[in-house]
This record gives C-alpha cells, structure tokens and sequence, in this order.
C-alpha cells in the first residue's frame, strides 16, 4: 500500500502512468511498443548525423582552406591597452601598393587601426612597417572588393557567400618614409 501512494494519499507517478496505459491498451485496441520506435528515432537520428557530419566538416575545412591556403599576409596592430593584435588578412597590391579589407567596421584590428594607425605588415612578397590609411566610401569598398575577386577568384566567392562584406571597409598600407605619422616606441 505504501508503494501505491505517495505522502498524501495520492497515486504515484509510476500508478498513474500504469493506469493510463491500461486505459489505452483497453479502449484504443494494441498500441505500439515504445521501445522499438526509441530505436527506430536512434537509427534516423544516426542516420542524418552520418550525412550531415561530412558535410559540416567539408564546409569547414572549404572555409579554411580558402582564408588561409594561400597569399595571406600577417597584420599586427596594438590596441588601445597596449597589446599587440596579429591578424591573418587578404590583400591585393594595385600598382605596387597594398590594400587591405576590413570584413566589418567591428574587426579588432580595424578599431585598433583607428585608435594607432602604425601596424607591420609581413607577406612572403614584403615585410614592412605602415601607416594603415583608412579609405572610406563606397567607391573604395568597391576597389577593394573587386581587387580581392580578381585575386583571390573562387575564394573570394566562396567567403562572400558565408560572410557578409557589404560593410567592408578599405584599408591602404602607407609606407613609413612616406608618412608624416611618427614611428610607434
């Protein structure tokens, strides 16, 4: 009897649920067993995981391939704190100068570019010192996204289709010597 209630003398939980499958099993005829549709759900959800799985890791490993594979030049900067931020980023050289892109205003190295404009920048083509000069507007998001095309071709693609870059920002690297923006300490 003490099984049977619990401390109010109520049915448990486990009573309960006993009853309602009684009623089922005797007023809607034999109902399925729940054990085998848990594993019929388990070998669809396994299933599905086999095939979206590869996929994921495709996309990522697509993802990687085309942002680091190849022409990828390392950007450091210091923020504000005083520490020093290095940044993977794409670049293109028209007419032997450099330009970068900054994907959103909101990148790290693009605020801190903001707040100190010196930065070095090392592609296996020219390491330097620089003066990062932003170049606002339309028409210089367009340059540069159209620079970057030509460059980079299918990866430039395969990025523009996960990210979006209708907010992207030119940067042009400004040698030292040809700055009037003293040298960082």
């Amino acid at each position: 009897m003490c099984q049977l209630l619990n401390g109010r003398n109520q049915p448990s939980n486990r009573i309960r649920l006993r009853y309602l499958v009684h009623l089922a099993t005797n007023t809607l005829g034999p109902t399925l067993p729940i054990r085998p549709l848990g594993g019929k759900l388990k070998s669809i959800a396994r299933r599905i995981a086999a095939l979206v799985a590869p996929i994921v890791l495709g996309v990522v490993l697509l993802t990687w391939w085309a942002l680091e594979w190849s022409s990828v030049a390392v950007l450091e900067t210091q923020s504000a704190d005083g520490a020093v931020r290095s940044t993977h980023v794409w670049y293109a050289e028209p007419d032997g100068e450099i330009w970068i892109e900054a994907g959103t205003p909101e990148n790290g190295w693009y605020v801190d570019v903001q707040e100190d404009p010196m930065v070095s920048f090392s592609a296996p083509e020219r390491s330097d010192e620089y003066v990062a000069q932003i170049i606002p507007g339309h028409e210089a998001h367009l340059r540069i996204r159209d620079l970057l095309r030509e460059k980079y071709g299918f990866r430039d693609w395969w990025i523009g289709a996960l990210f979006d870059t209708s907010q992207s920002v030119a940067v042009r690297m400004v040698s030292q010597s040809t700055s009037s923006h003293p040298t960082r300490r």
